[in-house]
Parts: C-alpha cells; structure tokens; sequence
C-alpha cells in the first residue's frame, strides 16, 4: 500500500481532561457551559471564528498517550518540559506517509509540520490525489494520511497539533491551545530542543488549511480554506467503491437529519436516543425499543430508540444539516463509507468570517426543524449539483453550523447501524440513531453459542409475579428464623442487596460465621444490633427510571431496607414519603448524595453504605446521621472506619 514511501507512521491524538469522561458529559447535562481550566480556573464559553460555540476548553493534548500542558504564559515548553514528547525520526530526502486519527472527546484539531509542506493523500482510510497545504483538519472520529518529503536540514522540527481559535463573546480571538509531536532527522539527538519555525500568513502568503470545520476565515487571518469537497478520489478507491446511482427515483431513500441543540439537549429532529435494552439484531423484542411514534412520543422533541429503516439495494441519500444552536457536528457512519457529493456553508459575514444566516437551500417545515425539504422542489432527487465523478470517501463528516452535507450509499449492508454525532457529549445525550437496513430476514442470525444479554426491561406483570414468589420464599424463610431465633428477634427487615458476603462477615447473620468478636467496640455496637435484627435477602434490580416504576408496583411500605442502584440516578424526593417507615437503609452505588437521602429520611437507625469508589468519596455529612450508626463498607478498600452516635 505505501510502497513509494521510505517510512509510514501513525498517530493517535485527543484531548486529555482533567476531569473523567463521566463527569465531563454530566457538567455537560447540567449545562454548566465553560467548564474549569486545568487549575481550577472558570472559563468562559467561548467561539470559534464562524460564532459557533467551544465548550469544553483543552487541558492537555496528547499524542499517542504523550503530551505537555502548554499554558498561556509558557507556550513554547509547556508545563513541564522534560516530559518526552512524541518523536518520528525520518530520513533527510526521504518520503514519509503518516496517517493520523483523532480519537479525542470534543476538540477538533489543526495539524502542521513547522518548516515542512505537507500534502493530504487520504481521508478516512481512502485515497485522494495529492492536496498541498500547509494544515489539515480532523475533527473527532476523523482520519487523515499525509504525505511528507523531509527536505529541510537535519534537526528536530515540531508537529503542531492545535485547536481551532476561539474567542470570548466580549473578547478578541486568543491563541489556539496546544498539543506538539517532534519530528527528528536521524543523526539528530532525539532530546535536543527543536527549532521553532511558525509558520506566517500573510496577504501576499495565506496559509491553505484542509477540512476547516467552517467555510470562511477572518480576513485578517490570511488564510485560505480548502473544504472537504475539493478533494478528489482516486480512480483505486472509486473502483473499491463506486459512486452510488439511481435510474429511477423509486430506487432512491432521502432523509434529511438535522442535527441540532433542541432546547439545549443534543437530538436529531428532535428525537433524543434512548439505547435498547438488547442487541435488536437477533434479540429484537417488543420492549427492547422505545417507540418514536404516538402514543409515547407526541411532540417535536422525544426521548426514543430513533430508528430509519432503509430498503435493501436501494440508493441512500442523507441530506445532515444544523440549524439552531450554533454549533458544528462530525457524523460517524457505522457499517458503510459513504461518499461527500456536496457541502452547503452558511453565509458569512465577508470580513469576519461570523456565520451570519444559515444556508438557504433547505427549508424548515416547522419551527424547530425537525423536518425539512429542500427549498427548491425542483432539486428533490435530481439538479442538486453534485459531484458524481471524483467525491472523496468518508465515514465521518463534519457539519457545518447552518450548513448541509450530502451523502450517498447503497444499502447492501443488512443490519443495525449506528449514525451518530462524534462529539462524546453529544452522542451520550442522544445525538443517535439506528439505520436498519433490510429486514431481520435479511440479516445473518448470531452462531447458536453466541453469548446473549436479554433485554432489562419488563412488564409490571411480570415484576408483580416476581414479587409474589419472593413474598413466599421470605414468609418461609421468617417460620424458620422465627423458630430458632424468636428471642433475639427484635424487628423484620427486609433487604434489597446484593453484596451477601458483606453483610455475613461485618453483621452476625443467623447460618453465617462471623470472628469479628476481636474488633473494635463500635463494631460490637453495630453487630449487636444486627444480632437483634432478623435480615432477609431479597433483591429488586432497576435501571435509570425503571426502577421507579419498580418501586412503586411492589408498593414499599414499612420494614423494607432499599438497594438503589445506580444511587446517584434516582430523585429521592420523589418516593421520600414512600418509605418514611424504613428501619435501616443500604445504599450501593457511586455518587451518593447522603445529605439529601439522610434529609428526605428521618426515621432509619442504621445505615450501611457500600461504595465503589477510593475511599476519599465516601465522606458522609455527620451532622445529617447525629441520631444514626453506620458503617461504610468500601470494594476497593474494604472497611471504612465507622461513625456512631
């Protein structure tokens, strides 16, 4: 494949946040925009050139797991300069290959080789002829190989990886932020500092950037953009794959996607996704998906397994636009590579490069946009303009804000495919949707011994008929312990849980064997109180707002101990006055708010909390449990101390 080339090298680039991707996409779900620097700093929300919005701002950039902090007082070393960068080392007058992916969170980046020209050859794995330029864009999930000739005098030279500029809604634009590789002529030492040579624009020299996310720079940038669309394929990867044609309009599928910020929550037209609760293809049940359809759904914005059936051997055409919230989206393609025929901009402000009005091709049918057409009839399935030579060939693209993008496949692919938005916020807040193509008699059957999850979702029905045989399971289990432990038997508790063990080693379970009687005096106190207390196992499992539903059909009422799981998930105010008779509580999860669960519960005596996470989380407001003992149960740790009254 790279035979012309002495070398070939990949990269894998991200974006690094401090915090984890859990807790980045819930600041994200609670809008709180802007997020904090690295060192705790609040930041703004900022803009790219176009006007569309930056949320998260970079901490660290790495390249194939390395990488500095570069901050705005110290670009040029970064943070701690004696961490090694990534280093590809080449031969002077040798031709290099190097294919880069960026795989990162929420930040598209700008790559340059300083002192080098650079030429794209490929996008997404498939060949295009050779396009000079000084940079190339590559937003998440995107791929781009580039061909080098290292031509210069031998040294190390960076290999900048920047983000794209932005600026405040009060500001001027600011420096991008940085993320660097080296590349090193061999006979130079790998650790010398490289050289710095920026690259100027200017007037008479603009700088030509590949793929920008936007149309149009500032005029003052001087810098010229080369939009996806001006590449060509090669005749090789046309030949694997050619352009997809129709001979009559009932062979062609359009759909028109605008992905968009409705009200805030990412969606496309309007439907946020909701995940089935199995594999669709060869478990598809009826509770496994969530309808887009009346009676659930009947308004423009739902909460759905959003889901587009496509015909078998039919030509495909996506029409992905924006409109709303300014903000750009790179779609991914599952299960096909499609080809770009054609890319719509907006219309900028000429000296700026502000998006002004999106692109007036496509009409919106209503409001929100959740349904669209094309403005001109006469472009439904034909006279759109579009390239059907040379497209090149992607499996993600990016859109611009108030833009569109067409796309073109043959649905020869039977399955379920997922078309989602890249950016990692987005896709978890359900900017999805599922493509089935073909009919479950179209599609492979899994291998028999194919390892299977049924779906978690349930009838009350059948969660009542579960309910009833747990009911005689523990009434036979109460004769027995009554029998041989009537004196002790203070109260009934009845607990949801699922950590057994846990309980038989710190709590003196009739039929365990317990040989703590050497620990410490708070533990007698709490294990004597276990030993007045008769403990059942049960287990009643839910999931996000299933459990709800769950809670309320087995009808709890005093003497049940509750296993929320996953804790952080559930509104407790919602069912406080449900279970305002509860003994004890046992809470196992992550995330708990204790302070809220001990408020909204005034009446448990014992509390027993089993956590996943390190110990310094498990920090539970004394004040709230004055009139309570607990003891904190920790997987990773083992025991926590415990506090008593």
């Amino acid at each position: 494949m790279f035979s012309r080339y002495h070398g070939e090298f990949f990269a894998v680039v991200q974006d690094w946040t401090k915090r984890s991707a859990a807790e980045t996409a819930e600041a994200y779900g609670s809008r709180l925009f802007g997020l904090e620097d690295y060192d705790g700093t609040c930041k703004p929300l900022n803009y790219m050139p176009d006007e569309t919005t930056s949320i998260f701002p970079l901490n660290v950039g790495l390249v194939n797991g390395r990488g500095r902090r570069y901050t705005e007082t110290d670009i040029e070393n970064g943070e701690k300069p004696f961490i090694p960068l990534e280093t590809f080392t080449v031969q002077q007058m040798g031709t290099y290959r190097f294919r880069i992916m960026n795989i990162g969170f929420a930040q598209p980046f700008e790559v340059s080789f300083e002192a080098h020209t650079i030429y794209v050859v490929a996008m997404d794995g498939n060949d295009v002829e050779d396009q000079k330029c000084d940079a190339v864009v590559i937003s998440p999930g995107e791929t781009v190989d580039i061909k080098l000739t290292a031509k210069r005098q031998p040294n190390n030279y960076y290999i900048n990886i920047k983000t794209i500029p932005t600026r405040t809604l009060w500001g001027p634009i600011t420096r991008p932020q940085l993320t660097r590789a080296v590349l090193n002529y061999k006979g130079v030492n790998r650790f010398r500092r490289p050289v710095s040579v920026p690259r100027l624009c200017t007037q008479q020299n603009p700088c030509y950037v590949v793929n920008q996310i936007y149309g149009k720079a500032p005029i003052d940038s001087h810098v010229v953009i080369i939009p996806l669309t001006k590449l060509m394929s090669t005749h090789d990867s046309l030949t694997r794959f050619p352009v997809p044609i129709y001979n009559d309009k009932s062979q062609l599928q359009e759909f028109f996607l605008n992905f968009h910020l409705l009200r805030g929550q990412p969606a496309i037209n309007g439907r946020q996704f909701m995940y089935p609760t199995s594999a669709l293809q060869g478990q598809n049940n009826q509770y496994a998906i969530s309808q887009c359809e009346p009676p659930r759904c009947t308004s423009e914005r739902c909460r759905c397994t959003n889901l587009i059936k496509l015909e078998i051997g039919n030509v495909i055409q996506f029409v992905f636009f924006t409109q709303g919230l300014k903000a750009a989206h790179p779609v991914h393609f599952h299960g096909h590579q499609f080809h770009v025929l054609k890319i719509g901009f907006p219309e900028y402000d000429s000296v700026t490069g502000n998006a002004t009005a999106p692109n007036s091709d496509i009409r919106c049918l209503n409001d929100d946009c959740t349904e669209a057409t094309w403005a001109n009839p006469r472009w439904s399935y034909k006279d759109l303009g579009l390239n059907l030579w040379n497209p090149p060939i992607k499996d993600t693209v990016n859109v611009p804000w108030g833009g569109y993008v067409v796309v073109r496949i043959v649905a020869d692919n039977p399955g379920y495919w997922l078309l989602h938005c890249h950016l990692g916020y987005h896709q978890s807040e359900g900017m999805s949707l599922v493509l089935q193509e073909g009919d479950p008699a179209d599609m492979v059957e899994p291998p028999t011994t194919f390892p299977t999850c049924n779906s978690f979702r349930t009838s009350t029905k059948a969660i009542q008929s579960a309910t009833q045989k747990q009911k005689e399971i523990l009434e036979r289990k109460k004769k027995g312990l009554n029998r041989s432990h009537q004196s002790e038997t203070k109260r009934t508790l009845t607990v949801v849980h699922t950590h057994k063990e846990s309980y038989d080693q710190y709590f003196h379970v009739p039929g365990s064997s317990n040989k703590a009687e050497d620990q410490s005096t708070n533990r007698n106190e709490v294990n004597s109180t276990a030993n007045r207390t008769r403990i059942i196992y049960a287990h009643i499992l839910g999931h996000e707002h299933n459990l709800w539903d769950c809670l309320v059909s087995v009808q709890i009422r005093s003497g049940l101990l509750l296993h929320l799981y996953p804790a952080h998930e559930m509104n407790y105010q919602l069912f406080g006055s449900q279970v305002e008779a509860i003994e004890c509580l046992i809470l196992v999860g992550y995330d708990l708010d204790c302070a809220v669960i001990c408020t909204e519960l005034t009446h448990p005596e014992l509390i027993l909390v089993v956590n996943s996470y390190p110990r310094g989380t498990l920090d539970f407001p004394k004040k709230q449990i004055a009139n309570k003992s607990a003891i904190f149960l920790d997987d990773v740790h083992g025991v926590v101390p415990m506090i008593s009254h």
